[in-house]
């Protein structure tokens, strides 16, 4: 990190050294991430699913015992099932992490029996790199500081 990141007050990614701040897009223009109304990171990711073409929608915890959601596709979009008994930034974390599977792992949803993965509930540790990277990377970018937004990815 160079000293004018330092001055910033930005915080340093600890595996790829970008550095940044929670809630700060740059962005600009028409991004959901923009919106004024969007006052939560769960919010901004939803808002972000949308616009990649991903439905988000809740599923009862007691169908899913044990999991935080589900990821799916189907021709032309992206489903991601989530646990409805998750707090705010548990649902924030999993939205990021989700969108970031079928976002830069799509193969891995179309491949897996039956078209879904299973988002277990327990995060692991910060990922070094892959869809977990990119999740922690993404939900910073939505306003959540959290120390990983990685999970457990397994077939239904």
């Amino acid at each position: 990190m160079n000293e004018r990141q330092k001055t910033a007050g930005l915080r340093p990614c600890p595996v790829c050294g970008i550095g940044m701040r929670p809630g700060v897009t740059g962005a600009g223009g028409d991004s959901p991430l923009d919106d004024p109304l969007l006052t939560t990171p769960a919010a901004r990711l939803c808002a972000v699913a949308l616009q990649a073409g991903i439905q988000v929608f809740d599923v009862p915890a007691d169908a899913c015992p044990g999991l935080a959601g589900t990821v799916g596709a189907t021709s032309g979009s992206g489903l991601l099932g989530l646990a409805d008994d998750l707090d705010d930034d548990l649902r924030a974390d999993v939205l990021a992490f989700g969108i970031a599977v079928l976002a830069a792992a799509p193969s891995a949803v179309s491949s897996a029996p039956e078209g879904y993965l299973a988002i277990g509930r327990t995060r692991l540790p910060a990922a070094r790199g892959g869809v977990g990277h990119l999740a922690w990377h993404m939900a910073r970018t939505c306003g959540r500081d959290t120390p990983s937004a990685t999970f457990e990815l397994a077939a239904l």
